[in-house]
């Protein structure tokens, strides 16, 4: 046997979460503000594409910070960029909770 494991040869998740990280990662060092939608098909890919947001609010919170003024505008921003980051992973707990769970609450 080579030791390669094939189940893991079979899933595209893994290669796609770290191409979508890496991607917004280095459009996040070029000082963009678009990284953002890397970080959302992390997390539409896996669920720990959740821990991306960190980034965004670091980003946010240093921002207002540097400039030593609290702007609406930036936190309006962040919190769209924020929601969705999760709206992937959301909409995702919700199908799986109408295929698998929803039944069973009917008692069917």
């Amino acid at each position: 046997s080579s030791g390669i494991n094939a189940e893991w040869s079979l899933r595209p998740g893994e290669s796609l979460f770290s191409l979508f990280v890496l991607l917004g990662l280095i459009i996040r060092e070029a000082d963009s503000q678009w990284y953002f939608v890397f970080f959302c098909l992390a997390t539409g890919v896996r669920s720990n594409g959740l821990s991306l947001l960190l980034f965004i609010l670091y980003d946010h919170i240093t921002s207002m910070v540097k400039a030593k003024q609290f702007l609406v505008v930036n936190c309006i921003v962040m919190v769209v960029q924020v929601c969705a980051c999760i709206a992937p992973f959301a909409m995702f707990q919700n199908h799986m909770f109408a295929v698998y769970c929803a039944d069973q609450e009917n008692g069917k």
